[in-house]
């Protein structure tokens, strides 16, 4: 049966749900919001200006997506990417401890965002750094931190759309291919 499955996916190229890099941001930030209802905002791609006052109300978690990156080859006019995340992470609090606060509110999307898949047939998402963000000192009050973390999905051929593998199975060259089926072995997802 396991087999019959790989070769419905590897002949149909379509197994698994589709998922888009706007799919990914909307999820993204739904999770965000119904997980931290203390950010005031949580939008993606807002402009911070190089004059005036900040933009929206604080505390903020402004996304944007400014690279990806090929990862692989997949053999089946699908290549997978790793799309590169920052979040903008904006405090509110004043006074004293301030500077404590926005560090536990960027640990905790940190710990929130590695490994979640935000509801999406996609791998986990894999936090990479937060550190101070010193790209707009005018907002130096507001405690800026930059949040760094990556999503792999595959892309198809047609650049549309993405798709992330459900199962994978694995062979040795040269006995690879759908003449040689009999010779996988699944490899994801692990069954206990």
């Amino acid at each position: 049966m396991e087999k019959d499955m790989m070769t419905q996916d590897v002949q149909s190229q379509s197994s698994g749900q589709t998922v888009s890099v706007s799919d990914v941001h909307a999820h993204v930030l739904t999770a965000v919001k119904e997980a931290f209802p203390e950010l005031v905002t949580v939008e993606d791609y807002t402009e911070l200006p190089d004059s005036g006052d900040f933009p929206c109300p604080v505390p903020a978690f402004l996304l944007t997506m400014p690279s990806f990156a090929h990862s692989a080859d997949t053999g089946a006019e699908r290549l997978l990417v790793t799309l590169d995340f920052e979040a903008r992470v904006f405090g509110g609090s004043t006074g004293e401890g301030k500077e404590r606060a926005i560090r536990d509110l960027v640990a905790k999307l940190a710990l929130f965002i590695d490994g979640n898949r935000f509801g999406l047939s996609m791998q986990g998402a894999r936090f990479v750094k937060a550190c101070v963000d010193t790209a707009f000192p005018k907002f130096a009050s507001l405690s800026p931190w930059l949040l760094t973390f990556q999503v792999s999905i595959c892309i198809r051929s047609d650049g549309e759309e993405f798709v992330t593998p459900d199962t994978v199975f694995l062979s040795m060259a040269p006995e690879i291919g759908l003449k040689h089926l009999d010779k996988y072995t699944k490899v994801y997802p692990v069954e206990e």
